[in-house]
């Protein structure tokens, strides 16, 4: 195989087969794209639900520990007219 026109580039690996380099480099590339996306992409992430009464007592604390993204469900909303 020394000389020969399918040994430029080529690497061999016994009797397994041969593994092209460029395939080798192809694979890196790629894997190294998929790590630089992992870290630009924003992170991804889903909202929860707050509940007022339930998990918070007031509409303020809800609104001051929700996230982008969440849900407060207010459950038995009763409003007072304050004149």
């Amino acid at each position: 195989m020394g000389n020969s026109p399918l040994s430029e580039g080529w690497q061999t690996v016994r009797s397994d087969g041969v593994v092209h380099k460029k395939v080798k480099q192809m694979k890196r590339a790629i894997l190294e794209c998929l790590m630089v996306l992992e870290i630009c992409l924003p992170q991804v992430s889903f909202g929860v639900d707050l509940y007022v009464p339930g998990s918070y007592t007031t509409i303020q604390s809800a609104i001051n520990a929700a996230n982008d993204g969440d849900t407060i469900e207010i459950q038995n909303l009763k409003l007072k007219n304050a004149k």
